[in-house]
């Protein structure tokens, strides 16, 4: 195959949301929230130790003082996932997201019409092609893609075929390396 892909599909049928929370544990991984329980638990630690050893004749209120910032925190963690989830609706709300997007995809790069997306992207701005879920992603940057669903695909092409396809363009597009050590005078 060489030639040109055409693709269409709507901005409504892309759960933008669940793949950019995806990509977001990919970029930062599990330790994140890992790191984060340790600090909770360490802070916590450190705090009942200085209530139990070094204010041993104080009444509660460090401890007190202590849950009720960490209760602060949990709150302001959960209003903030709130409100993004809240924007996120409104985004994908608006009427510009609801047209449909058409992808125009070939050696040269891929060309976006329709919707929030009117753009041409050569293959040499494209960090890779992802497989998430029912989705191939046209990676620009860690969180930004261009994503192909699965039922967007025309019936002679399937998803294994497109993205070999894809990916020979996008290596094609790369700068040839030398395998030649350089020397030095």
């Amino acid at each position: 195959m060489g030639d040109t892909i055409y693709l269409v599909y709507s901005w409504q049928d892309i759960p933008v949301a669940k793949l950019t929370n995806r990509l977001t544990m990919r970029f930062f991984g599990p330790l994140r929230w890992i790191a984060l329980l340790l600090a909770v638990t360490v802070l916590f630690a450190t705090f009942n130790m200085l209530q139990t050893h070094v204010f041993p004749d104080e009444s509660g209120a460090q401890i007190s003082t202590v849950l009720a910032a960490m209760a602060c925190a949990v709150m302001l963690g959960l209003g903030n996932t709130l409100g993004h989830k809240r924007l996120q609706a409104a985004l994908m709300s608006a009427p510009i997201r609801q047209k449909e997007c058409s992808l125009a995809i070939n050696q040269y790069g891929i060309a976006a019409e329709g919707g929030a997306l009117h753009a041409h992207v050569e293959w040499a701005d494209v960090t890779e092609i992802a497989e998430m879920g029912n989705f191939v992603l046209i990676m620009l940057s860690p969180l930004e893609y261009i994503p192909i669903p699965d039922f967007s695909l025309p019936p002679d092409l399937s998803r294994a075929d497109l993205i070999e396809q894809l990916r020979y363009w996008h290596k094609a597009a790369q700068p040839q390396t030398l395998d030649t050590e350089p020397e030095f005078a």
